[in-house]
Order: structure tokens, then sequence, then C-alpha cells
């Protein structure tokens, strides 16, 4: 395949208007005419995408989409991308740089704050960089007065930094939309002392929590203190690494903001029914109306927390995605599962949340169910029988489907592979599966009986390059296969 370097008048044009798809649909175009229709379709198909409303009408759609523009990429993107700028990457990016692609281009990168400062105005005249992760970010003084920040819509952090507050103060960082600082130490104490700083303005996804001690203390106030803030008016997406004191100032408070997606990391409702503070019916009531998406990962729940309640609430109806990862309570969760009607739910991840074969047999027992286009079922202690549980036609129209760090092993492939309502699916995840070469036939069928599949992940299995071939020739790129 050949390499397709980047038009610079097109990118030119594209960098200087990243929110516009204009620009990025005329060079589509261009590049129909020069004789790639793949690579404009790419272009298309990814710009559709971030513009289709996230919907339960709309879910088919969406995963119909996003699977192609996966198909796409796979096979096409490194060669669009131009050598320079993966030489750029390579070369000055540092061991563990990454890039993500949105919209038919580069829009994100993962790369360490020293190596970001040396190519920071190479990389973004190339490419219409607004996303940045900043892993090991112990020290980030070189980067406040870097101008080219103020393309950034969402940062994210790690590690803890003495050089923190100066950073968020730089005047660069105004045009922020989203910041995650979950994985910082100073993270409600940065709320606290930061507030008024143009880059916690305007903001529309935040995600804070981690110094437990500081957060169970002074973490209510400092909540409090950003969600009252005239500004914090925008907010749709918040997610809060935090105790019980915290989770109800954000009920009391974040209900007056149309939060559409709400996460709360390591929910503990105690050890007995009476040590968890019943919250206001009418106030959770009114927290929910307008949620879309709701997750309790890495939570211990006991009764005296209402989850059933609230899944039957009526304003609970507009839901499409539930998240119980790394959760500690799978019984009352499928509880409470059972007894919701949830007619728009269509993402659901129990992400290390199951224990066994039996718990995924009542999951299927479970009525709202039948729209699912996404499930992650990662470490959830399924074996070889419990995959014939996915042979259940509630599943039929999974387009996403986890089954990672389970011990289905060939026999449980078979299983999962005789059934007849996984057409839809683009995305299979069966990584740590204990799958040998003896399932590489059975693999091969997914080709007819998958003809969407975009992404099948074999890695960390027992299984060597040679044996994974007939994969190759069959998928191309899309199969990810031991090396």
């Amino acid at each position: 395949m050949s390499i397709v370097n980047p038009h610079p008048g097109f990118m030119k044009d594209i960098v200087a208007n990243p929110d516009d798809d204009a620009p990025r649909l005329i060079y589509a175009d261009w590049l129909d005419d020069q004789g790639h229709p793949e690579i404009a379709e790419m272009i298309r198909t990814a710009c559709e995408l971030a513009q289709t409303p996230r919907t339960a009408e709309t879910a088919p759609k969406l995963e119909r989409l996003a699977g192609r523009v996966c198909y796409l990429e796979a096979r096409h993107s490194r060669h669009f991308l131009g050598r320079s700028f993966r030489r750029l990457i390579k070369k000055k990016g540092g061991i563990g740089a990454r890039w993500e692609m949105r919209r038919g281009f580069v829009e994100g990168l993962r790369i360490a704050p020293q190596r970001f400062r040396l190519i920071a105005e190479e990389v973004c005249v190339a490419q219409p960089i607004q996303s940045l992760i900043l892993p090991r970010a112990e020290d980030l003084s070189s980067l406040v007065d870097c101008p080219v920040l103020r393309r950034l819509r969402s940062l994210t952090l790690s590690k803890t930094s003495s050089s923190f507050e100066a950073f968020f103060r730089s005047e660069h960082l105004a045009e922020l939309k989203a910041i995650d600082i979950s994985s910082t130490r100073p993270s409600f104490r940065l709320i606290a002392d930061l507030i008024d700083v143009p880059a916690f303005q305007g903001l529309e996804s935040m995600r804070v929590g981690w110094d437990w001690t500081w957060s169970q203390e002074r973490g209510p106030s400092a909540l409090e203190s950003l969600l009252r803030r005239e500004h914090s008016s925008s907010l749709r997406s918040i997610s809060v690494r935090a105790g019980e004191e915290t989770f109800q100032q954000l009920i009391r408070t974040g209900r007056h903001h149309q939060l559409q997606d709400l996460e709360i990391w390591h929910l503990h409702t105690g050890s007995h029914s009476t040590s968890f503070t019943p919250v206001p019916e009418t106030e959770m009531r009114e927290l929910f109306r307008g949620l879309r998406s709701f997750s309790l990962p890495g939570c211990v729940l006991t009764d005296a927390f209402p989850l059933s309640e609230c899944l039957q609430y009526d304003e609970a109806r507009a839901l499409t995605s539930l998240n119980f990862n790394h959760g500690h309570s799978p019984l009352i969760i499928l509880r409470a599962l059972a007894q919701a009607e949830l007619p728009r739910l269509t993402e659901l991840s129990l992400h290390s949340l199951l224990d066994d074969d039996a718990h995924l047999q009542r999951l299927t027992s479970v009525p709202c169910l039948k729209h699912l286009s996404a499930l992650d079922l990662t470490n959830c202690g399924i074996g070889p029988n419990g995959t014939r549980e996915m042979l259940s036609p509630k599943y039929a129209n999974l387009a996403r489907l986890s089954l990672r760090k389970n011990l289905i092993g060939d026999d449980g492939l078979a299983n999962l592979l005789s059934s007849s309502h996984l057409s839809n699916l683009w995305y299979l995840d069966l990584r740590e599966t204990q799958i040998t070469s003896k399932s590489v036939p059975m693999l091969l069928s997914l080709a007819s009986a998958c003809p969407q599949l975009a992404w099948l992940d074999l890695r960390q299995n027992p299984l060597k390059a040679e044996e994974c071939e007939p994969l190759r020739r069959v998928f191309g790129p899309s199969v990810r296969y031991p090396s």
C-alpha cells in the first residue's frame, strides 16, 4: 500500500479550523478524485460518527460507523499520516508516545511533558491536536508558557507535581472543555485553590479525586464551591473518587446542573445497613433527570444504598449506559438490574464484577438487556460452559463484546461461536482466554459469521505468530495476536 503524504494546503486549513468538518470533507473529496476512495471514506465516516448524537435510537448507527472507522483506520491511518509525522513521534516522542485519531486526523497525543515541549510546535502544525494526555507529569514548568496549549480542548494529567498550580494558571488553557486529574494526588485541593482560574472556566467534563484523606475532610466543600460557581453551569460530565460526604454534596448541588454523565468511584456504603445516610428521594430523582450514563466503579454497596429504587425512577428511563466495573456487590447490582426497565440501555460494563457462570446466568435473565450493543465481561470468572449464555437472543444486537481474562479456552470459544446472534459484532476482545491453535479454524469462520468484524484481539494467549498467519490473511490488520 502506497504512502499518501498529507497535502500541505489542505492540512493548513484543517489545522487552522480544527472544529470545522468542512475542510476535512473537502480534502476527502480531493482524495477521492486522486484515487484513494477508502481514505476518503475514512474521513467522511469518522466525521459522521463524531457528529451523530449518542442516543438509544442512534446506537445501531453509531456502532456501524465505529466499526467501519476502526476497520479503515487499521488499514490506512499509518500510510495516510505520512512518514514525516510518524518519524517525528517515533524519534522525538519518546517511549510510550501514542496518537489517537478522531474525525479522520490525529487529534489526541499521549506523551511525556518534556517530550511534548520539544515537538509541540512541529506536531501541532502537522495535525489538528486538541487532546493531550501527559503521563509521568512530575514537572510541568516547561509547558506553562507553551502557546500551543491554546489549541487544547481536553487535558489528562497523572502523577503529582509541584508545578501543577503554576501550570493551571497558564492563560493558554482557557479553551479547555475537559479535564482529567483523577490520578493526581492534589486533585480536590487543586479545585479548592484554583477554582477561578481560566482553565476551570467553561468546563463540560471533569474527573477528580484520589487524595483520600483530604477528600474526606475537605472534598465536599471543595466540590460544593466548584458546583455553585456560575461558570460551572456548563458541566455535563462529572467523575469523582470520594466518600459518602462528597457523594451527599454531589447530590445536593449536582442535581442543578443537568448532568448527562455521572461517575462515582469507590463509594462505600458501609458494612451495616444503617451506616449509609439516606438521600431524599426528590433529590435523587432530580439528579437522575437527564442522565444518560451512570457509573459506580469500585464501589462497595449494601442494601442501604437505593440502587434498585434509583434504576426504577421514571427519570432513569433515559439511561443508555451503566458501569459497575470492579464492584464488590454483584448480587445487589444484578438484583437492581433485574427489577429495572431501562428501555434505552445500550451499554453495560461489568468488568471484574461477576464471579462465576452462575452470575452470568442471572445476568442473561435480566429483561432490560435486549437492546444492548456493548457488553464488557472482562475478568468475570466465566468458564467454558458459561459462554453458552451468549446463545441467548438477548445478545443479538451486540456490536462490542469483551471476554478478556475469562478462562473459556477452546471449548468455550466453540460454544460462543455456535451462536447465531453475533452477526453484528465489530469488536471482540479474547485476550487472556486460554485459546490455542485448535481454535484458529473456528476463528476463521468469523469472516462470514461477523462480516463487520474490525477488531479481533487474541493477544496474551498460548498462540504463536505463525499459527495465526491464516487469520492475518483473512482479517488483515483487524486481528491482534501474540508476536
